[in-house]
C-alpha cells in the first residue's frame, strides 16, 4: 500500500511539473496570441499612447513656471492711481463724444428747418446715453478695453 502511495505520489509530482512547463509555455502563447488579435492591437496602442500622453505632460508640467496672476498682485497705490486715471480718460473721452453727438445732431436738425433749444438738457442725455454703451461697445473690440484702461 505505501508503494503505491508512493507512486501516486510521484505521478502526482510529474503532472505538477508538467503543469507548471504548460503554464509557463501557455502564458507564452497568451502572449503571442494578444499580439496577433486584431483588437488587443488597437487597445495596446491607445494604451502606449495614453502612457506616452502622460508622461509628455509631466514633462510640460516640469517646464511651466507658476504664472502671478492679478488676485496674486497685492493692491497698493499704484493701482488705485492707475485705475482714476483710467476713469478720468474714460469720462473725458465720452464727454468729447457727447459734446460731437449734440452738435452733429443740431447741424443735421438745422439743415432740416429744426433746432435744439435746451442744449444742456440735451447734453445731459446724450452723455449718460454715451456712458452706458461706450464701455460695452468698448470692452467687446479687439482690444477688450476702453481707451483709459488701456493706457
Amino acid at each position: 500500500m505505501l508503494d503505491q502511495n508512493k507512486n501516486s505520489m510521484e505521478e502526482n509530482e510529474e503532472e505538477v511539473v508538467l503543469n507548471e512547463e504548460e503554464l509557463e509555455n501557455a502564458d507564452e502563447v497568451t502572449e503571442i496570441n494578444e499580439e496577433t488579435i486584431p483588437g488587443n492591437e488597437e487597445q495596446a496602442k491607445e494604451e502606449k499612447a495614453k502612457e506616452a500622453n502622460d508622461t509628455e505632460e509631466e514633462k510640460i508640467e516640469d517646464f511651466i513656471e507658476p504664472v502671478e496672476t492679478s488676485k496674486d498682485k497685492v493692491v497698493g497705490k499704484k493701482s488705485f492711481f492707475r485705475n482714476l486715471i483710467a476713469a478720468i480718460v474714460d469720462e473725458a473721452v465720452i464727454g468729447i463724444i457727447s459734446v460731437v453727438l449734440l452738435y452733429l445732431g443740431d447741424f443735421i436738425l438745422r439743415a432740416a428747418g429744426y433746432f435744439i433749444s435746451g442744449k444742456i438738457s440735451m447734453l445731459l442725455i446724450i452723455f449718460v446715453v454715451v456712458s452706458i454703451l461706450y464701455p460695452a461697445i468698448m470692452e467687446s473690440t479687439k482690444k477688450g478695453n476702453t481707451i483709459g484702461r488701456s493706457i
